[in-house]
């Protein structure tokens, strides 16, 4: 952050880096109007003299500078007011970003804690439950398995058993040709 930057290597090296992505941004864009040494040494000092934005880092910063080098139309000209403008829509927009994640994380969370005590399973395994249900003699569960099986479909136990089982005999003849085929090369070669 740009508070432990200026601790950490002092405050003009923390300015020479600002100044290094403003002359950046200054030098991308072709306006009449470009910010000479003296503003761009202002510029660096009210942003590190801002309390609202020494939570920012330089990765932050340059972010911020890059998506306006992406988005931005100016006309004649960029200065000091301009770029303050920028971090100050950029900090809005990431902390509307951080409360909706936070709402959605929230959600999510609730959603967790209501559902609690209940196991999801799959929907194999409610097949299996409704099957067993039914073979037991449940009118309930052989009438749900039924109308589920009508709606989507659904092989029952024993038409899944001969596809199994057919797979399992085409695999094999696929197995013993293909074995014979080599064995017929050796032989041949």
């Amino acid at each position: 952050m740009l508070s432990q930057i200026c601790r950490g290597i002092g405050r003009s090296n923390a300015q020479l880096a600002l100044a290094f992505l403003i002359r950046e941004v200054n030098d991308f864009f072709n306006v009449k109007g470009k910010m000479n040494d003296v503003q761009v040494a202002m510029t660096t000092e009210l942003i590190i003299d801002n309390p609202g934005f020494h939570d920012l880092t330089l990765a932050n910063i340059k972010a911020c500078f890059r998506e306006k080098m992406c988005t931005a139309k100016l006309y004649d000209r960029i200065d000091g007011n301009i770029i303050l403008g920028w971090i100050r829509e950029f900090k809005s927009d990431m902390a509307d970003w951080c409360e909706t994640y936070n709402q959605g994380r929230d959600r999510a969370e609730q959603r967790r804690e209501m559902e609690g005590g209940t196991d999801a399973i799959s929907f194999n395994t409610y097949l299996a439950m409704l099957e067993a249900k039914a073979n037991d003699g449940d009118k309930e569960a052989a009438e749900t398995l039924a109308d589920l099986r009508k709606r989507s479909r659904i092989p029952t136990s024993e038409q899944r058993d001969a596809r199994h089982r057919e797979f399992l005999k085409f695999k094999a003849d696929y197995l013993k040709r293909k074995r014979e085929e080599r064995n017929g090369a050796y032989i041949q070669g």
